[in-house]
């Protein structure tokens, strides 16, 4: 079974060994752009049985997955915030005190 774990902003790339030991650990920490992560996983793959993605980890993996640079079985995200941008399309999830 492939498994894929993408931490956290600032955190140890291999953070998640504890929960997910075999798990290729991708230290994208000197990546500047999600296709530059793309490039960094040519030697692992593309297909993968599980993703486990970690706060900006997360992020990252469903922006890949969403543009079809990896697949996967299984996705598992944990503590994956997104922050709302102000913005009168989103009206109904902001705030109105924030809308121009």
């Amino acid at each position: 079974m492939s498994t894929l774990c993408l931490t956290g902003w600032q955190q140890r790339h291999d953070a998640l060994d504890a929960i997910a030991p075999e798990a290729h650990h991708l230290n994208y920490s000197a990546t500047g752009s999600v296709a530059a992560v793309s490039d960094l996983l040519e030697e692992q793959g593309r297909q993968f049985d599980t993703v486990i993605g970690w706060s900006l980890g997360g992020q990252i993996a469903l922006n890949l997955l969403d543009q079809g640079k990896i697949s996967c079985k299984h996705l598992v995200l944990l503590s994956t915030a997104w922050q709302l941008v102000q913005s009168r399309e989103v009206s109904d999830a902001t705030p109105p005190e924030i809308i121009d």
